[in-house]
């Protein structure tokens, strides 16, 4: 179920942007793996926010 929301919520903002980011824990190994395994890839590392990783994607 969770492929199929972020796949609605890609195709909305690729609409609009050709780069989009999210955040996630950086514990949330379970998490992480979903998003790399959906072609995300980590990016800058966020300003006082030790706990939590970026990631981004660009339209293809």
């Amino acid at each position: 179920m969770g492929r199929f929301l972020l796949d609605d919520a890609e195709a909305l903002l690729f609409a609009a942007h050709p780069a989009i980011r999210l955040e996630t824990f950086a514990a949330n190994t379970a998490a992480r793996a979903f998003y790399e395994a959906r072609g995300w890839r980590p990016g800058a590392p966020l300003e006082g926010e030790p706990a939590r990783l970026a990631y981004v994607k660009h339209a293809d």
